[in-house]
């Protein structure tokens, strides 16, 4: 229970640093662009762990014999793992090249 809590923590802090990369569009770095532009495609890893986390609940609950609660658990994890590099190339990508009138709003969701 304390490893949980000491990893919860931890990428509660991860976010709230994010929260200091200025969105400004000032950066001129084409790296960060580049690296920025991966967050589309890694953006749907954790939605479709999740989707297929809660169908998987479903089948586990209809039907006790496969007894998903491992891949349950792995799946689970691997979706709470894969929401800080999204969240972290969305931060990149919003500092170099987006400045539309929903970033505001994308920023604090």
């Amino acid at each position: 229970m304390k490893r949980i809590l000491l990893i919860a923590i931890s990428f509660t802090l991860v976010l709230f640093g994010l929260l200091l990369i200025p969105l400004d569009s000032i950066i001129d770095n084409t790296f960060i662009f580049f690296i920025g532009r991966f967050h589309p495609i890694i953006l749907h890893l954790p939605i479709g762990a999740l989707v297929a986390l809660f169908l998987m609940e479903i089948i586990n609950k209809f039907r006790l014999e496969l007894n998903l609660d491992a891949a349950c658990k792995i799946l689970l994890w691997f979706s709470i793992a894969s929401i800080i590099p999204t969240v972290t190339l969305g931060f990149l990508l919003a500092s170099v090249s987006y400045t539309h009138l929903t970033l505001p709003t994308k920023r604090i969701v």
